[in-house]
C-alpha cells in the first residue's frame, strides 16, 4: 500500500468542491448543456460532467465556466495534472469572472499533483492579493511552510 505525500493529505483536507453559481434559466442549446453539465456536477457524476463539459468546450473553447468546472470535476476524480491544465487555461481568459476560484483550486491541483514550490507561490500570490481565498491561502501555505511538506 502505497503512503500519501503529505501535499496530498492536505490537498484532502482543504479541497471542497466549489458550488454551482451556474443560474439555471431557459435559453440556448449552449444554456440547456450547461445545466445538463451542472446537474451531473451537483449530483457528483463527476466523470460524465467532464464529458458533458467537453461538449460545451468544442463548440466554445473559451467558456470559462465550463473550463472552471471541468477543472473542479478533475480535482474531485482527483486527476491534478488535467484538473491543472484546464484552471490554467480557465484562468488564461481575459477578465476571468472566476479568477480568484481558479488560482485556489489551482493551488490544491498542484498539492494534489506534489508540486508543493508552485502551490507554495501561488498561494503567497493569492494571500497579497487580499481576496475571498487570502485566510484559507494563508493557513495552507503556512502548513506548508510548517514542515508539513
Amino acid at each position: 500500500m502505497l503512503r500519501k505525500s503529505d501535499s496530498v493529505k492536505l490537498f484532502e483536507e482543504y479541497y471542497k468542491p466549489y458550488p454551482n453559481i451556474i443560474p439555471m434559466v431557459r435559453g440556448t442549446a449552449a444554456d440547456f448543456d450547461m445545466k445538463a453539465a451542472m446537474v451531473l456536477y451537483n449530483s457528483r457524476n463527476y466523470q460524465q460532467a467532464v464529458t458533458e463539459f467537453d461538449k460545451i468546450l468544442s463548440s466554445d473553447p473559451e467558456n470559462e465556466a465550463a473550463l472552471f468546472y471541468k477543472g473542479i470535476s478533475y480535482l474531485s476524480l482527483e486527476k491534478g495534472d488535467k484538473a491543472e491544465s484546464e484552471l490554467k487555461h480557465a484562468l488564461s481568459l481575459q477578465n476571468g469572472k472566476l479568477k480568484d476560484q481558479a488560482e485556489w483550486f489551482l493551488a490544491l491541483s498542484y498539492l494534489l499533483n506534489d508540486r508543493v514550490p508552485e502551490a507554495k507561490n501561488l498561494l503567497v500570490k493569492i494571500v497579497n492579493e487580499k481576496n475571498y481565498y487570502s485566510h484559507q491561502a494563508e493557513k495552507l501555505n503556512g502548513r506548508l511552510t510548517g514542515g508539513n511538506e
